[in-house]
C-alpha cells in the first residue's frame, strides 16, 4: 500500500538544516526500512513541510515511522493518508452507491424528545 506522510519541520530540525544543509533523504530511507517499509520519495517545502510517500505493508509499520520521527523530534502535527489510483478512487465511488439507500436519519415523526421514566 503506498502511504503520504505529511508533517512540520521542528524547530529544532530546521535549525539542524541550517547549520548542516544536507541531503536528508538517505538517512530517511534508511529510518523507513528499519520500520518494516520503503520510502519512494521525499520533499520538503519553503514552510518547513516535509512530505513522504512511502511502501507499507501493515498499519503498524505506519505507527512505527510515524511515532520514530516524532519520537526523535524531527517532525510535528504528522498526518498520514493512504494513496490510491483515480481508478481506486472511482470503485470507492461505486461501492458507495449504494449507501444512498440506506435511512441516515430517524422517521419524521420522531420528536427527538425523551420522557423520563
Amino acid at each position: 500500500m503506498l502511504f503520504m506522510l505529511m508533517g512540520r519541520l521542528t524547530q529544532e530540525s530546521l535549525r539542524s538544516f541550517v547549520e548542516n544543509p544536507i541531503d536528508r533523504s538517505s538517512p530517511a530511507t534508511e529510518s523507513v526500512a528499519a520500520c518494516g517499509g520503503k520510502l519512494q520519495q521525499m520533499y520538503q517545502t519553503a514552510e518547513g513541510i516535509t512530505i513522504v510517500i512511502l511502501e507499507a505493508p501493515s498499519a503498524d509499520v505506519l505507527t512505527a515511522v510515524s511515532v520514530s520521527i516524532q519520537a526523535i523530534n524531527r517532525l510535528e502535527d504528522v498526518r498520514i493518508h493512504q494513496l490510491q489510483t483515480t481508478a481506486e478512487f472511482a470503485e470507492g465511488c461505486r461501492r458507495a452507491r449504494p449507501m444512498r439507500d440506506v435511512p441516515q436519519f430517524p422517521p419524521q415523526s420522531w420528536s427527538g424528545v425523551v420522557t423520563p421514566i
